[in-house]
């Protein structure tokens, strides 16, 4: 008996070290609590077992959650790239937050050094190669809001997700195309593409004949990318709002999304509050894009504003059109630097 306890205790180590088998890929090791005012259910089952929340239990949902997180401060960020061929140019659209929150402005990017590597080697461009400024209309920005219309999702949720959309529309510049994609158990598109801010601020308000169920957050999130895809532009935001977790979607996959975003060089913001979890979040955004995490929607929105403050300070950054040969270009600016390969 005794010579094979060395053995036994390392096999119940090792055991003991792997992860649990039950956990989804999409899940963070968060408190398994259940909450008597809940039906005894813990977060994560809350998230599968979709329903809407009477008050005692959401006030028990909420003194386990967590404070805000987010994946946006002291960031350089790219909203697509583009080469013009007739004036031999390569367009970047780049927005951020330096280490305290403040939106880069032009007195930040007038510091802004661009290197090109190729075999390895890493060159820096002169500045005179390169000229910054302001997004202009017609640029060819699509910008894709999808929000989630799951059962723990209140009227005041709702009215929150809306204002916090309308939020974002009303900072970009003009030239903008938007639309508007809802989603439960199912998505639809409340708004096809437009240029009409509008049409656009309109369609974004409460929908009190869509029905509340489940939560297909790849079919919505899918749906939107597949129609930028369609639509063409250089240059594409798609913004994701919602309260859980995927429980329902049929026709999307993780990786497909993944493709669908990087082949159309979608910048994509996951925004999520009570049930969602930022593990997804930071898993759909993607290195290319960005997250952030609050227990509510009316906290969700107010921790945003000085992100919105940078996305209407968006700005070009237009270098010589032969960087496009170039294996990657490196944008740095006071400590953050961002890497990608440029295509025509």
């Amino acid at each position: 008996m005794n010579r094979f306890w060395p053995r036994a205790l390392l096999l119940t180590s090792l055991l003991l070290a792997l992860p649990a088998c039950n956990r989804g890929s999409d899940q963070n090791a968060e408190s398994l609590t259940t909450l008597p005012a809940c039906n005894d259910q813990s977060l994560q089952e809350l998230a599968r077992d979709e329903r809407a929340f009477d008050e005692a239990c959401r006030n028990a949902i909420a003194t386990e959650l967590p404070g805000v997180k987010q994946g946006l401060l002291d960031r350089l960020l790219r909203l697509g790239s583009r080469y013009d061929e007739a004036s031999d140019r390569y367009r970047i659209l780049i927005h951020g937050l330096d280490a305290n929150g403040n939106a880069l402005d032009a007195d930040n990017l007038a510091r802004l050094e661009v290197f090109t590597v190729e075999d390895g080697e890493r060159r820096a461009l002169p500045t005179s190669a390169l000229n910054i400024g302001p997004l202009g209309s017609g640029e060819g920005l699509s910008l894709s809001l999808v929000g989630d219309y799951s059962a723990s999702m209140r009227d005041e949720d709702l009215d929150a997700m809306a204002a916090l959309f309308r939020d974002i529309v009303t900072a970009l510049p003009d030239g903008i195309h938007g639309q508007v994609v809802w989603f439960s158990a199912n998505a639809m598109t409340q708004q096809s593409f437009t240029g009409d801010r509008a049409t656009l601020l309109a369609a974004v308000a409460r929908n009190d004949n869509m029905p509340r169920s489940r939560t297909a957050l790849y079919d919505g999130m899918g749906l939107a990318l597949s129609q930028i895809q369609a639509h063409g532009d250089p240059f594409n935001l798609l913004v994701l709002v919602t309260d859980g977790r995927e429980n329902a979607s049929s026709s999307y996959t993780p990786q497909e999304l993944a493709s669908l975003a990087q082949t159309q060089d979608v910048f994509v913001l996951m925004l999520g509050s009570l049930l969602a979890n930022e593990k997804q979040l930071r898993q759909r955004a993607g290195e290319h894009g960005a997250y952030l995490y609050a227990p509510n929607l009316q906290q969700l929105r107010s921790s945003l504003q000085q992100y919105i403050a940078a996305l209407g300070a968006l700005s070009v950054v237009e270098l010589p059109g032969y960087v496009v040969l170039a294996d990657e270009l490196e944008l740095d600016l006071d400590g953050q630097t961002l890497r990608f390969s440029p295509t025509r």
